[in-house]
């Protein structure tokens, strides 16, 4: 989804972005951490930054901080349509704080030039009191999405519609991981495409989504892969620190 739209809407990109459902059939991943030290860890705002992405890393990526935002955001999300699957679908895509109560979050925008056209990238990082609590947003998108390929909903004085929404089969990423591509369009406009991951690591949830990519596939498994390995660094410094 559009970033400039996304601060019209009062709330980062993220925010009016989808989120994740994994492939149908595709073994689910086990709920606990590859590290179990980091089960009780819970990251701080400061320590969220550590997923940050760059032109070493992605080439031709720059960075769009005039959307970037830090807080735990409580919108609360409500389908027009497809009943409490898919009321429960979009508050999970979106990391709502009302649903999930997030501890803190750091949100940043990204823009990276392909031979088509510009693909928008952003990041949403948002910390848990658990990694059960954490591992219920993926739980959730995972669930809720299989009923929800279409759906339409309103936010402020803005009309939004998700269709053709389907699972991503990208392998796992981090401690559980979902993903999932389709198309949105704002007031009936043109619609656009978007694919998005969502993945745990310990305590953590980090979405990470990209519009208009020529290779969703292959940019999210890239960019999932370094942002779970960047946070699994972070918690296990943390834990090491803490002496769990």
């Amino acid at each position: 989804m559009a970033l400039g739209l996304a601060a019209a809407c009062g709330g980062s990109g993220s925010k009016v972005h989808s989120v994740a459902s994994q492939a149908a059939g595709a073994p689910k991943a086990k709920a606990a951490s590859l590290d179990p030290r980091v089960q009780a860890v819970v990251l701080s705002e400061k320590q969220l930054h550590v997923v940050a992405f760059s032109d070493t890393d992605f080439p031709l990526l720059k960075r769009a901080p005039r959307y970037d935002r830090t807080g735990v955001t409580s919108i609360r999300y409500k389908a027009d349509a497809g009943g409490p699957e898919c009321t429960t679908f979009l508050n999970a895509q979106f990391l709502s704080g009302s649903y999930y109560h997030g501890l803190h979050e750091v949100d940043r925008g990204y823009t990276l030039t392909t031979t088509d056209r510009p693909v928008q990238l952003e990041s949403m990082v948002v910390s848990y009191p658990s990694a059960r609590e954490a591992e219920r947003v993926i739980d959730d998108t995972r669930t809720s999405v299989k009923h929800c390929s279409n759906l339409h909903y309103r936010l402020k004085n803005y009309s939004f519609s998700f269709k053709e929404v389907v699972s991503m089969p990208i392998p796992r990423t981090g401690d559980d991981s979902t993903a999932f591509q389709g198309s949105w369009s704002l007031q009936g406009g043109n619609a656009e495409p978007w694919a998005t991951e969502l993945i745990r690591v310990g305590t953590v949830v980090v979405s990470v989504n990209a519009t208009s990519s020529p290779d969703p596939f292959r940019l999210l498994q890239q960019t999932g892969k370094q942002a779970a390995a960047e946070l699994r660094h972070e918690e296990v410094l943390a834990a090491d620190a803490k002496g769990t």
